[in-house]
């Protein structure tokens, strides 16, 4: 590296005069890389997409603290969410179902997931999942399927499956068991919207 956090190639084609736009690494943000022209003027950041394990890493800290209703660490329901999509879905699919309760329950905003390199497609579902205060559930279900976002509605059909799920439920005390029906009629609806 050299000054400023320039690259020493970055400065020995600009020494030169060589070509409009040079590739630098920065030191902000973390894992982006910049594109400035020639005197430094334009600057474009290119962010690398975050891995399946890194955004594993992230829920893991951005729902520190936080547990389900039975108990359980948090983080490890998105985790069950992404798993029940299927061999079959893409990889931007299996953020959206990490990331599905990011915005409605932690101090991160869409804007903060773009910056951390999502796409605005992962980011666009994630802000679909996340349901408004005020609105009834399977009202916010019809509005994911008028949507027309395929992945919304399948990683909110697995959610809805995991939240389902019979060992999860087990832990659950009963009381809290009250709204499996609206659950169930969310798979119902997101499941003709998705076949």
């Amino acid at each position: 590296m050299g000054r400023d956090g320039e690259s020493t190639r970055y400065q020995e084609n600009r020494a030169k005069g060589r070509g409009r736009v040079h590739v630098c690494v920065r030191a902000k943000p973390v894992g982006s890389v910049c594109l400035s022209d020639k005197v430094g003027r334009i600057e474009w950041w290119i962010m690398s997409i975050p891995t399946i394990e890194q955004t594993i890493a992230f829920i893991k800290s951005a729902h520190e603290g936080q547990v389900d209703k039975g108990g359980t660490e948090y983080w490890k329901h998105p985790v069950s969410v992404m798993n029940r999509l299927g061999p079959d879905a893409s990889e931007e699919c299996k953020l959206v179902a990490l990331l599905h309760d990011v915005i409605e329950d932690t101090k991160y905003t869409a804007a903060d997931l773009v910056r951390l390199g999502y796409p605005e497609t992962v980011v666009a579902s994630v802000k679909r999942l996340s349901k408004p205060d005020g609105v009834a559930y399977l009202d916010c279900i019809k509005a994911i399927v008028e949507s027309g976002d395929r992945m919304a509605m399948a990683v909110k059909r697995a959610d809805n499956q995991d939240n389902l799920d019979p060992e999860r439920l087990a832990k659950l005390p009963p009381e809290t068991r009250a709204g499996d029906d609206k659950y169930r009629r969310a798979i119902q609806m997101l499941t003709v919207a998705l076949d």
